[in-house]
C-alpha cells in the first residue's frame, strides 16, 4: 500500500492526499502497519504489521 493505493481504495481525491498521508501516519503510529523496506528508497511501501 502506498499514499497512491489508499486514495484509490478509499475514493480520496487527489487534491486531498494529506487525508491518506493521516491515515497511513496514524496507522504506523498504532503500529498496525510497517515500511516494506525500511532501509531506504525515495517511495514508501507499507505492509501490515505480520507481514
Amino acid at each position: 500500500m502506498n499514499n497512491l493505493s489508499l486514495r484509490t481504495r478509499l475514493g480520496i481525491e487527489d487534491k486531498n492526499y494529506p487525508m491518506a498521508s493521516r491515515v497511513i501516519k496514524d496507522a504506523l503510529e498504532a503500529k498496525l502497519i510497517k515500511e516494506e523496506n525500511p532501509d531506504g528508497g525515495s517511495r514508501h511501501n507499507y505492509v501490515p504489521f505480520w507481514a
